[in-house]
């Protein structure tokens, strides 16, 4: 299955390269890379502590003019989501007080990744024609995953040292449609060439596990905000 998908990216990048010779006034040619932190949009969150762990997405754009002050903009995307968190879900004896409330002492220490490519399809504004510029963009993304991989550890009862514990009942969802927002400025370095800079935000629609829940965990919608560094030629 993976290879079959880096199969179909080779395929679009050769489609890509051979549309950008075909028409460079109409067709600009770009790569971008995408630092981002994980701020998550947990279900339950009062029983989540997150790190905040350092996503990051690398992406080869193709814009589209289509006047001279929108832009149709697509691509291919390679993302790297990371997700590190104390999941207090977990409940012993220890975690019931005689009242029934809930003292925290136990918690699943959970550290997944997820690796995707996509293909994003967003509309680019730009506030003026002049060559230097502030631009809006906005639109959506279907990633699919490439692989994943699990680690828990389960600290039960305040315990300083984890038991590693299986993950066969945890499905990481196999793809996502995101919405992508971002206000950048875009600099010009000469007569074809374009730095990017773009604070922006991704929410995904789909939850981060797929099928049913897993017991005891608190499923999230990823929600990363990054800042977009790139080049336009």
């Amino acid at each position: 299955m993976a290879f079959r998908k880096i199969c179909c990216t080779i395929a679009l990048i050769s489609i890509a390269g051979f549309l950008y010779g075909q028409e460079t006034k109409s067709i600009h040619l770009g790569f971008s890379l995408n630092p981002k932190i994980l701020l998550g949009a947990y279900e339950r969150s009062e029983y989540i502590e997150s790190k905040n762990p350092l996503n990051i997405s690398a992406r080869l754009d193709l814009y589209f003019d289509l006047t001279s002050r929108i832009q149709l903009k697509s691509g291919l995307s390679y993302s790297f989501i990371k997700l590190n968190h104390k999941d207090f879900n977990l409940l012993f004896r220890c975690d019931l007080g005689f009242n029934g409330g809930e003292y925290f002492n136990s918690w699943y220490q959970d550290d997944f990744t997820a690796h995707d490519i996509g293909i994003p399809l967003e509309l680019k504004i730009k506030f003026s024609e002049n060559k230097n510029h502030l631009y809006l963009k906005g639109g959506t993304g279907i990633n699919f995953k490439l692989e994943d991989k699990k680690h828990t550890e389960i600290f039960a009862c305040g315990e300083e040292e984890g038991m590693v514990v299986g993950n066969s009942n945890i499905i990481i969802r196999k793809f996502a449609v995101a919405l992508n927002a971002g206000v950048g400025y875009e600099f010009s370095l000469g007569k074809k060439s374009k730095v990017i800079i773009e604070p922006n935000l991704s929410f995904y629609l789909s939850k981060f596990y797929a099928g049913n829940e897993p017991i005891l965990r608190s499923n999230l919608n990823v929600l990363q905000f990054g800042t977009m560094i790139g080049l336009v030629f």
